[in-house]
């Protein structure tokens, strides 16, 4: 999707948690939730396996038909126009979904293992849980995945 003020907001259903946060790697705002019936139709795109939530949802939603989380990652991507943009990568944090913060360079000291503080220049924290990001072999990884996904 072009822009960011058209990226969908996304709400992904049940066991689906890798994909959820795959999303999350990719920037867009991916919440989850363990869903018995459908919600209530709102700004977010549902994302299941449920093929009774899925009927039962008046909102927009995609029925995911893949076990294999690249092959889901795939099929959302194509249904929903999604594509890689640079600049979000890496902005979110997997787990709470929140946009990550900048940290001092000093300020991550302690915070991160030694080696990684005198490797590393930029640092990212999420304001929710804490957890502390930085660029690593791991980013280069995930970039090497998403490629061969054919997302980027």
């Amino acid at each position: 999707m072009e822009g960011r003020d058209e990226t969908p907001r996304l709400l992904v259903n049940g066991a689906l948690g890798r994909l959820a946060k795959w999303l999350r790697i990719l920037g867009f705002d991916t919440e989850e939730a363990r869903l018995k019936s459908p919600p209530e139709p709102g700004a977010r795109i549902l994302i299941t396996k449920n093929r009774a939530l899925f009927e039962g949802y008046s909102g927009h939603a995609v029925l995911v038909r893949h076990d294999l989380f690249r092959d889901q990652v795939r099929q959302v991507a194509k249904e929903l126009g999604l594509s890689a943009d640079p600049k979000m990568l890496f902005t979110r944090c997997t787990l709470c979904n929140l946009t990550l913060e900048r940290v001092a360079r000093d300020d991550a000291a302690g915070q991160v293992p030694e080696y990684v503080w005198l490797t590393s220049k930029e640092f990212n924290r999420c304001p929710k849980c804490g957890r502390m990001y930085w660029k690593g072999t791991h980013g280069a990884r995930v970039l090497d995945e998403l490629e061969e996904m054919g997302i980027i």
